[in-house]
């Protein structure tokens, strides 16, 4: 039986009056109007050449200075400001007419007496702190230091040293540094303790030499602003680092006024200062950490592991070079290699002649089929080949999905849609860490009975591998009747300790999803998934691309891998309405399933909500604004929708098709990686080749 779609309800319109209002338009509404829609449709043209003119877009890097002193918010890089839009003070934007590209100019503004930032009047601390968090649980600062520029007046007795250390010099008259006067391109330093914030040493810098004091600068307003507010610094760093316990250490740029704290950035690598020692504390962690890597390297099946490492990555280098065209992330040309081989061995029903032609355009051997394939019309479907060539189209900030908990931040304004993020067990100090995250319950600690306890009161929650996909390492741990369960199947407390205590794996413990009635009915050994591709082929308004659904079965545990034996299930993109199933076989053939093989219940039916989804699916990509393309899995809950996964890089499907407006979206995107390479005037001369669709 098909059911069938409700029908939505209407306000009758019995017993109503409506009154018509005439209402005059006039010429400057219209031509108001008209200049809306045209600038809402504009595009954006790059200038390769010229001067910058009125209503140009310039992209500019600007620091700005008040008495020789940066300030905060004073400084972009890569900021794109229309000339023209009063965005910046003054007459900034136009002193930049007439610049040409990689031109620089010192442009002098005013700021306006009610401008409202007091901070601008000399009353703002800029710091730099190192943080470090040795077992994800309780991040500590290990060292505070704040950078002065411009005029400083020191009257202090001062230490000189070379800028290496290596020498202090004797005192004469050149090296007394008695009221010193700093230009604003100099810098200096006052280091803090970083356990109270009080003043420990000052430092400057004079051509090759450091001078250092113990004494206070006079006249300095920082430290006392510092000190005042360190206890409020302190808290703000614990509170951000302990919701990202992956990172061990890390560099934090900030400003304190005495109204608030801003954090500048966050970054890898800090800068590594010689002119004074770190604290004890931090100096053991950093011990600790360069032991523990010499020791690894002293291991004789640790430095074996990484030369294979190292000579596979040449070798994917190499061949990627010599026989396939440049652009290809290089572990995919022996990849391809195995996805031919594979197809030729499966599918033994398609003639050798008809796979090597198909391998020779690029495609798999059962493509041709599924999409209908010809001679005729192969240049109108992108190939497996492309397809993998273009990996990756969001280019740097595919990083953001390489784990599953950075995403759940990069998205946090839509953490309604992401399960519950319990746990976070990490190797750290030799040892695995359970690090309670920002979802665990008050009154849970950081124990592996914890994790249990929890599961026996939620009933059931999901073990995942932080890195994991495909959802390999994935376990649900259930609690019924008095007995613990993995996957459904009867386990002992020791068995869950086995997995989570693993130190080759890093487990995240989260909510496990309950999904809507409507779905658990048909199936509900798995979470019953569905996967949308959405798209912005102008990089800006997303579309969604593709839709279908994943049941899981008794031979796929509880996941919903196709692969693996999953279900794929046709989706009506418009009506939410999914039908059509598919099953692999065990001879790898593609059949029609109808009903679901372990309940025997037609699969077929509507998707709850499913309007309000694809509205929130496309408010969340449009949000995400650094992503062009990506694949959001989805389960349907009772009210609404979770994210059990977001993937960077959708698989390309081996059962469906590719809707026409996901296939033309994907050709431009090959034809734009060509003209990078310059394939777009000349094919490579390479032994894999992909598609030649230029005009002969």
């Amino acid at each position: 039986p098909v059911q069938e779609k409700p029908a939505e309800e209407k306000p009758s319109q019995r017993n109503t009056e409506q009154k018509r209002t005439d209402r005059k338009i006039t010429d400057e509404q219209i031509e108001n109007q008209l200049k809306d829609i045209q600038a809402k449709n504009a595009r954006i043209e790059t200038k390769t050449e010229g001067k910058v003119e009125d209503k140009n877009i310039a992209v500019i890097y600007f620091k700005g200075f008040i008495d020789g002193t940066p300030f905060e918010g004073g400084e972009g890089h890569d900021y794109d400001l229309e000339i023209g839009s009063c965005s910046f003070i003054g007459d900034f934007e136009q002193q930049l007419i007439g610049l040409e590209k990689g031109q620089s100019k010192d442009v002098n503004v005013t700021f306006p007496e009610n401008y409202g930032r007091e901070e601008l009047n000399g009353k703002e601390a800029k710091l730099f702190l190192k943080v470090y968090n040795k077992n994800g649980l309780d991040p500590v600062i290990g060292e505070i230091y704040a950078e002065v520029h411009g005029k400083y007046i020191i009257d202090n007795e001062f230490n000189v040293e070379t800028a290496n250390d290596e020498q202090v010099l004797e005192n004469d008259d050149d090296q007394n540094y008695k009221n010193i006067n700093l230009d604003k391109n100099k810098k200096s330093r006052i280091y803090l303790n970083a356990s109270d914030g009080k003043f420990k040493i000052y430092t400057t810098k004079n051509g090759k030499k450091i001078a250092k004091s113990e004494k206070t600068p006079n006249n300095d307003k920082l430290i006392s602003l510092v000190e005042k507010n360190f206890d409020k610094i302190n808290e703000l760093i614990k509170s951000i680092f302990k919701t990202i316990p992956q990172i061990e250490m890390a560099g934090v740029e900030l400003t304190i006024t005495d109204k608030e704290i801003k954090i500048i950035n966050i970054f890898n690598n800090p800068e590594y200062c010689t002119a004074v020692p770190f604290d004890k504390d931090f100096n053991d962690f950093l011990i600790y950490k360069y032991n523990h890597k010499r020791d690894l390297y002293k291991n004789t099946k640790f430095k074996l592991k990484i030369f294979k490492k190292k000579v596979w990555l040449k070798l994917c280098k190499l061949f990627a070079k010599t026989c396939y065209p440049n652009g290809l992330v290089p572990y995919i040309s022996f990849r391809w290699l195995k996805d031919m081989k594979d197809d030729f061995i499966e599918n033994k029903n398609i003639p050798i002649r008809t796979k090597l032609w198909a391998y020779r355009h690029g495609f798999l051997s059962y493509r041709l089929a599924q999409y209908g394939i010809t001679k005729d019309n192969y240049k109108n479907f992108i190939s497996d080949f492309e397809y993998k060539w273009l990996r990756h189209i969001n280019n740097y900030y595919k990083i953001w999905f390489e784990d599953k908990i950075t995403i759940k931040y990069i998205a946090s304004d839509y953490n309604k849609f992401f399960p519950k993020y319990y746990y976070y067990i990490s190797l750290k100090q030799g040892e695995n860490q359970i690090i309670p995250m920002m979802d665990c319950p008050k009154g849970y600690g950081n124990t592996y009975d914890d994790i249990i306890n929890l599961a026996k009161k939620e009933k059931d929650i999901a073990l995942k591998r932080d890195k994991g996909s495909h959802g390999e390492g994935f376990y649900r741990l259930s609690y019924k009747d008095n007995k613990l369960y993995l996957n459904l199947k009867e386990a002992t407390r020791e068995d869950v300790i086995d997995i989570l205590s693993d130190k080759t794996n890093e487990y995240l413990v989260t909510e496990y999803i309950k999904q809507h009635d409507v779905l658990n009915k048909i199936y509900d050994g798995s979470v019953n998934t569905i996967r949308i591709i959405v798209f912005k082929k102008d990089g800006k308004t997303p579309t969604i691309g593709n839709a279908y659904m994943r049941f899981g079965s008794k031979k796929t545990g509880t996941v919903d891998n196709i692969g693996a034996g999953g279900i794929f299930v046709s989706l009506d993109e418009e009506t939410g309405f999914f039908h059509d199933a598919l099953i692999i076989t065990d001879d790898l053939k593609i059949v029609p399933c109808k009903e679901h093989p372990d309940t025997h219940l037609p699969i077929e039916g509507y998707i709850p909500n499913w309007d309000k989804i694809l509205k929130d699916i496309l408010e969340i990509a449009e949000s995400l604004k650094q992503i062009e393309y990506f694949g959001f899995d989805i389960a349907i809950t009772e009210d609404g929708m979770k994210f059990p996964e977001i993937n960077r890089y959708p698989d390309y499907m081996k059962i469906g098709r590719l809707k026409s407006h996901s296939i033309e979206y994907l050709l431009g995107k090959v034809e734009e990686k060509k003209k990078k390479y310059g394939y777009d005037k000349r094919m490579p001369h390479k032994l894999f080749k992909f598609i030649d669709r230029r005009e002969k």
